[in-house]
């Protein structure tokens, strides 16, 4: 059976309750059935779309950041998915 546990880091609690705090999700079904879901700071977010589409951070919109980050999410659930053992 598939057991994870997870923990928030230490750190800086901002972060967490930013007004522009960004959930990006996915959820996943098969034998199981999940979601997987990611915060990320807006800094983070923009950061991450522009490194993503290779784009400077003052030209990212709220299009980038929401395919940026659905990607993100996307490739962590299919590595987790992969990682179940069961029907795919």
């Amino acid at each position: 059976m598939f057991g994870a546990g997870l923990e928030r880091a230490q750190g800086n609690d901002e972060l967490w309750s930013a007004e522009d705090a960004v959930t990006a999700s996915v959820q996943i079904s098969g034998d199981w059935e999940g979601v997987i879901s990611a915060r990320f700071s807006g800094e983070l977010a923009r950061y991450v779309a522009g490194a993503m589409f290779d784009i400077p951070l003052d030209a990212i919109g709220n299009q980038e950041v929401s395919d940026a980050l659905g990607e993100v999410v996307n490739i962590i659930g299919g590595r987790v998915k992969a990682s179940v053992p069961g029907k795919q």
